[in-house]
């Protein structure tokens, strides 16, 4: 049999079938005219932001957090630590807590797409700005990255094919990120420096985001500041979001 010349497959088909995807979803959307329309569009979107991180202990566990080493520095010193989250998942972290007897407002770092995780020169940077501006700061490695990496090194990232393991054991990448970022508040709340009542998070990049679906959870921090992260549709295909932490009806949130 002659050899038979097949077409060149297309760079771009799958892409384009993405984008037209979509496209095809929110075809017919229209924008709330009411404030009944908007609560309830935030009805919706609150429950498929829910159904998207699947289940959560109903119980938190115990902390049992453990100061591993400190640094002392002017005005402040930093804690490396760790707590757990759930029975026997542990949660890698550092507190930057300035110098004083009185209670502080307390702000959770998260991070991004940055190589060293919360030990990154960016991220530590952001962390002691707002030390030196008199907050008490807790800075956690996500799921995958940095220290919680199977061998801690540069450039790993809290998803891909990294955060696809957790499926078969009936978890999303999603949901341990917001239900880690809520044990941390959790631990925020035990620290007697810890104005309880005056907590906030933030985040950039792959940290804004886990910020921003914080808001769905309904508990503290009373204060958020995301930094960019992807949030139309075409973008979030276009990015790969869905493939590093996709589940099934995550493209109901936007």
């Amino acid at each position: 049999m002659a050899d038979v010349d097949l077409p060149k497959p297309d760079p771009q088909a799958y892409d384009a079938f993405v984008r037209a995807q979509a496209a095809a979803l929110r075809t017919g959307d229209t924008e709330p005219t009411s404030r009944k329309d908007w609560e309830d569009r935030r009805t919706r979107l609150r429950g498929a932001l829910l159904a998207a991180m699947g289940t959560m202990p109903e119980k938190p566990c115990a902390l049992e957090p453990k100061v591993i080493g400190t640094l002392k520095r002017k005005g402040y010193r930093i804690e490396n630590l760790i707590f757990q989250s759930r029975p026997d998942v542990w949660v890698t972290a550092n507190a930057y807590v300035p110098e004083g007897e009185k209670k502080r407002p307390a702000v959770l770092a998260v991070h991004g797409h940055w190589p060293w995780a919360r030990r990154d020169p960016v991220v530590q940077a952001r962390c002691l700005g707002l030390v030196h501006l008199g907050f008490f700061v807790l800075v956690v490695d996500a799921f995958g990255a940095g220290e919680r990496y199977t061998q801690p090194k540069q450039g790993t990232y809290h998803g891909a094919l990294y955060g696809s393991t957790l499926w078969p054991a009936g978890l999303t990448l999603l949901g341990c990120q917001v239900y880690d970022n809520r044990r941390a508040v959790d631990y925020l709340l035990e620290r007697p420096e810890v104005d309880g009542e005056r907590i906030g998070i933030t985040g950039a990049s792959g940290g804004g985001k886990p910020e921003h679906e914080r808001r769905g959870d309904g508990r503290p921090p009373q204060g958020r500041r995301p930094g960019l992260f992807r949030r139309d549709l075409p973008g979030v295909f276009e990015s790969g979001m869905l493939r590093v932490r996709g589940v099934a009806g995550s493209t109901a949130l936007y």
